[in-house]
């Protein structure tokens, strides 16, 4: 951070010497007309006294006065031809009407003595470096001007940037709840709140695998378990027949845990933070019924019908084949388990978004549940729940594939008295 403001400083540095260079450079020809007025004003009673002196002093008797005046003087008094001088129309005229002149080309002053031909010339007169000493003061002043604004104006950008390097560093050694706390009237007001929106994503992901992991090792735990009391089981086991139970046993217990991976590698598949859905916009109502036809032949314990009713306008639905087809699997089976003797589905249009109603005849759920019905792992509490097969990933799976088609999934009660299971999807 430091480096940036020295950074800036040096480049404010650097701009305000080149602009004194090139102001320095070029002063005598910006300042021509400035200087040459100075000069005229400056010397106007030097050259009244020389020229009346010169006038009343024979001419031969110039060269010694002039010479005397030399001695006297700290830059060079000379009398000089107007043809040696290379003088323009308007300096001619000037001079003839008794007016100094400024030649800027030779630093010199002039005036015509009266009465005479020759030119009395002051020059070249150098001015000292004042003009430099005093363009260099003001850039002095001017910098430390600049700086100090600046300073007024980076000192709060420089508060607030260390603030959020802060938060980031804090952050970043393990303090996930650490937040960055602006002013409302900081310029990274803005920033500091993405920062938090991240902060908060993070935070929440990172709580959301601690839970995941830890609920994985207890679904792990318990066909694990029964495993190796199988094995320990069967390696006391003389009976052929306590063998082959044993086996079956373990074998079941295989096929649970290898069901379990599959989940979760479908539940990882569709995680947003991961990776994003390719969505199409095409017709939906066609490919609905096909998918319900499908479902039908392979949910044959318990029956269900659907009910689509006719639209003005074909609905257009944005959405990805595959997984959306895994999802309305996961709600019918889930359905399935539940219901006592009938599923029903249900297709209605609601302003932008094309809603399917999902209902059984089943026990229902309890609203409290409602929410946390689908975080992974979470299943019904209830005497059911012992006959219910699955690990609670399914309807999890459904509200990550619902939530990456831009749609909402909801629970309520159904008219058949049991759960209403409803996925709304945008319509294009």
């Amino acid at each position: 951070m430091k480096r940036v403001f020295l950074k800036l400083y040096l480049i404010l540095a650097i701009a305000n010497g080149l602009t004194l260079l090139v102001v320095l450079l070029t002063s005598d020809k910006l300042l021509e007309n400035v200087i040459g007025d100075f000069s005229q004003y400056l010397f106007k009673g030097t050259f009244y006294l020389i020229t009346t002196e010169l006038e009343s002093t024979p001419v031969q008797e110039w060269d010694t006065y002039l010479a005397e005046l030399n001695r006297q003087f700290l830059f060079p008094v000379t009398l000089v031809e107007p043809e040696s001088l290379d003088l323009s129309v308007k300096e001619r005229e000037t001079l003839t009407t008794g007016n100094l002149i400024y030649l800027p080309a030779h630093l010199n002053t002039c005036q015509l003595i009266r009465g005479h031909s020759k030119i009395l010339c002051f020059g070249p007169v150098y001015r000292f470096g004042l003009l430099e000493i005093f363009l260099v003061i003001n850039a002095v002043y001017l910098m430390i001007g600049v700086a100090i604004s600046v300073l007024i104006w980076v000192r709060p950008l420089w508060v607030s940037l260390m603030s959020l390097h802060s938060s980031a560093v804090s952050f970043g050694q393990g303090k996930f709840d650490t937040r960055a706390h602006l002013k409302k009237t900081s310029i990274f007001n803005q920033l500091a709140t993405t920062f938090n929106l991240m902060a908060d994503r993070i935070q929440q992901s990172i709580q959301t695998y601690q839970d995941l992991t830890n609920s994985i090792s207890h679904e792990l735990r318990t066909p694990i378990a029964r495993l190796k009391f199988g094995m320990e089981m069967l390696q006391h086991a003389d009976d052929k027949t306590a063998q082959r139970r044993y086996l079956e046993s373990m074998s079941m217990d295989v096929n649970e845990l290898d069901t379990l991976v599959s989940e979760l590698l479908t539940y990882a598949e569709f995680d947003p933070t991961l990776s994003l859905l390719e969505l199409e916009a095409k017709p939906f109502i066609p490919w609905f019924e096909t998918i319900l036809r499908f479902e039908q032949k392979n949910i044959q314990e318990i029956p269900f019908t659907w009910s689509i009713p006719s639209f003005r306008k074909e609905p257009i639905i944005k959405f990805d084949d595959r997984s959306l087809q895994r999802a309305i699997s996961n709600i019918l089976r889930n359905a399935s388990q539940y219901a006592v003797s009938h599923i029903e589905v249900l297709v209605e249009e609601s302003g932008n978004e094309l809603l399917l109603h999902f209902d059984d005849d089943g026990p229902g759920i309890p609203e409290k549940e409602h929410y946390q019905l689908f975080e992974a792992f979470k299943r019904l509490e209830n005497d059911q729940d012992n006959k219910v097969e699955g690990h609670g990933l399914g309807l999890a799976i459904v509200k990550r594939i619902i939530t990456q088609h831009n749609g909402d999934v909801r629970i309520a009660r159904s008219p058949l008295n049991g759960a209403r299971f409803t996925l709304s999807l945008p319509m294009v």
